[in-house]
Parts: C-alpha cells; structure tokens; sequence
C-alpha cells in the first residue's frame, strides 16, 4: 500500500452517471424528492465473492491474524467471501510478500485458515516470472485460481519498471503461469490510484494474445490520507471511475477490480469513527453497483483494519451493513437500479433477496420515502448502525412504500421480506 501520489480531490457537487446508476448523490443543494426503488431493473450481479478483504500479514500485538481464534471469529462472521493476499519467496519458503508482513508464517497456513472461513483468495504475485512460478506452484493445492501481478508498481512487488516495463512483463508471466493452468485469472497493474490506469497502459494489457491478457483490471483508491479529510463525497467517485473503466475497456469478459479501498490510508483522526462506517458501506455499494469486485484494506491494520483481538472496527461494520455479519439476511444476488434526488442520503438496493441501504454521512436527522416497484409487500426488518454494531430498530408491515427518519451519520439497511 504505498501511495506515491495523492489523487484529485473531487469537486462539491458529484452525480454517479445517468440511470441505471445505483445512487445519486449532490453535495450541495436542496433537491429533495421521493428515493425510487426499481427491483425489476437489474444493473449488477453480486456474487458472494466480490465483497473481500486484504489479508494484511501483520503480525503486532496480538500476533498475526491466522493465530488469533478471535480475529479468525469475527472474521468469518462477517460474510465477506474473499481475502487478497501477496505471497511471495523468501529464503526458500513461500511466505508473506507484503511490506511489514510475517514472513515467520508459510503460505500455506494464511490460505488454510482463511479457506476454512469460506474465503476465495486472489493472490497478488511480484512481478517477476521466476516468484511468480514459485507462488503459483505453492498455492495450486489451495485452489488458487485468481492473481494479480504486482502491487501498485511499486519497488517492494519489482513492479517499479514504468508503463511498457509492466505491460512487457506482465504478458511474459502470464504466459508462463498460463502454461502451467491455462483458467488462471490474471488481473493487474494495480495501480495506487485510478489516474495511473493511463491509455497506453491499459490498452497494452488488453490488445494481446489471450494467454498473455488482462483478465481483470485492478487499480486502488482510498477516500484520502496524509492528513487530508476524506469527504462523504469520495466515497461515491468509484461510480464514475468504473463506469469510465468499462467504457474503455470496452469487454465485458475483462472484469474490474478495486484491490483496496477504505476512508484513509494512513491512520487518520477521522478512522475508528463512526464516519469510516459510513463511508466503507458507501464505497462498497457503489464499487458493487458497478458489478466490480471490492477488497476492502484490510483484515488487521489499526484503525484501519476490520478486527482487533476479534473486537469489529468501524470498517468492518460498514461491511456487515451490506454482508448481515450474522445479525440479519444480507443484501441479495442482484443490484438494482435506484433513482436517487435526495442531496443527502446515498441509496442502494437488491433484488433476490431485496434489500435497501440508506447512507447518510450529514449531522442532522434525514426524512426519507422510499418507494419500491416490483415489491409484492410484506415485512421490512429495519437495521440501522449509528455507533458501530447495526441494531434492529422495527419490523413492520409494508406494501410499496417506506417512510423514515435517518439519524446523523448513519447506516439504514432496509431488509424486505414477502
């Protein structure tokens, strides 16, 4: 995780493209109007494996995550269903490759515990054919199917080798591993922020044989960090930024990837709030709206991270509004389309399973309505997290209109029973 430069900063006033867009979010201005729910106008499918975490390797106190029962815990109720972790060789073993990680550890016990929480892995390779047999020889026992090669071309990864330097070796070792499993996915540059996704780049991994292609392409962003405030807003800029990817790269075989995400990346004043709940839920929304994958930053790392001795951070509830964790049924297979006026409230929602999640990041109370087309009427379980840990507020009846009051700083998931 290394952030070489810092990204634009987004402007006051933010609109997530035209419908079907999955919200829509002013940061200024009265708009106002009726949130429109359409369950029968699919925009994204949602399998269980595009909500995922980094595996950070960390090993303070109290020791590395694939040690601590507790960690492991909270972990697997969470409800995410995959981990990304970079692995790498080192002295002859495969180990953590991530920059501070527990090299003590070998490979196979970070890929057997998280497995055995139900975790599809991806696994992040340097950028060197001769690590990345290695690895990909490791791992081939724990049904490792998904890499990326490289980590935001960064020296630590060997990734640090300039546009044509990547896109040159990328196709060398994706060749090579695709010699040994031909249904590898291999995805990258994994750039640390979206504008270093450049024409040249992404064009070099697209425009090449097939055993040498981009499967998947993967680029970071964080809300902000080096002591700058990360606004509500920033959570929202994925939604442009993805639709953008996918008009360039103009495939819907090639897949995308938000590799990490989370409100800062550093430990900033504004983590371990109930903001960075708020604005993981948001971010996560809007990445899965936009039918990407997203691996939130990461499993242990401070306030950043999702757990601490099995104690859920503020991140990890932001999740677990659009997972359950456990507490309640999670949102469905399929993102929906939502028509959004509302100036302060970001609303998503899913069918097959339906469920709608009401972010709202101002410091005064929100009245909202909310109708829901397609809905046959029936129950809705009201779940809502003002201090962390999500609460069930009421369980009412309901025919195709909704009507509440959203306290500050808030997350409402709404979820919708016949």
């Amino acid at each position: 995780m290394t952030h070489p430069t810092r990204a634009p900063s987004v402007g006051r006033r933010l609109i997530l493209g035209a419908l079907p867009a999955a919200a829509v979010l002013a940061a200024c201005g009265d708009v106002g109007g009726e949130i429109v729910v359409d369950l029968e106008w699919p925009i994204a499918q949602l399998p269980r494996a595009a909500i995922g975490f980094t595996a950070t390797t960390f090993a303070d106190v109290p020791g590395p995550v694939v040690g601590n029962p507790r960690d492991l815990a909270a972990l697997g109720a969470l409800g995410a269903g995959a981990v990304r972790i970079h692995l790498a060789p080192r002295d002859g073993a495969v180990v953590s490759g991530a920059r501070g990680g527990d090299r003590s550890i070998p490979a196979e016990r970070w890929l057997r515990a998280y497995g055995e929480l139900g975790l599809r892995p991806t696994v992040v390779v340097d950028l060197d054919r001769d690590a990345a047999l290695a690895v990909l020889d490791a791992v081939r026992p724990y049904g490792v199917r998904r890499f990326v090669l490289g980590n935001e071309m960064d020296a630590h990864s060997r990734a640090d080798v300039g546009d044509a330097g990547y896109v040159r070796r990328f196709r060398e070792i994706a060749a090579a591993m695709r010699r040994v499993d031909p249904h590898l996915e291999i995805g990258g540059p994994a750039t640390a922020h979206y504008e270093g996704l450049n024409d040249p780049l992404l064009r070099g991994l697209l425009d090449a044989p097939p055993a040498q292609r981009v499967s998947f392409v993967d680029f970071h962003a964080y809300g902000a960090g080096e002591g700058e405030t990360a606004t509500p807003e920033s959570a929202l800029r994925y939604g442009p930024w993805l639709d953008a990817l996918r008009e360039r790269v103009a495939d819907p075989s090639v897949g995308l990837q938000v590799g990490e995400f989370n409100l800062n990346w550093a430990d900033e004043p504004q983590n371990n709030t109930q903001a960075q709940t708020v604005w993981v839920a948001t971010a996560l929304a809007t990445i899965l709206s936009r039918g990407a994958v997203a691996f939130q930053y990461g499993d242990r790392s401070a306030a950043m991270g999702l757990t601490s001795d099995g104690v859920p951070m503020p991140s990890y509830w932001g999740i677990a509004m659009l997972t359950g964790a456990g507490l309640f049924r999670g949102i469905g297979t399929r993102m929906v389309a939502v028509h959004n006026p509302d100036p302060d409230v970001a609303a998503f929602a899913s069918a097959a399973d339906p469920a709608v999640v009401l972010a709202h990041p101002g410091g005064r109370e929100r009245a909202v309505r909310v109708r829901l087309r397609g809905y046959g009427g029936g129950s809705a379980h009201v779940w809502r997290s003002t201090a962390g840990r999500p609460e069930l507020i009421v369980v009412r009846p309901v025919t195709d209109q909704l009507e509440l009051t959203l306290p500050p700083v808030s997350v409402t998931t709404v979820v919708l029973d016949p």
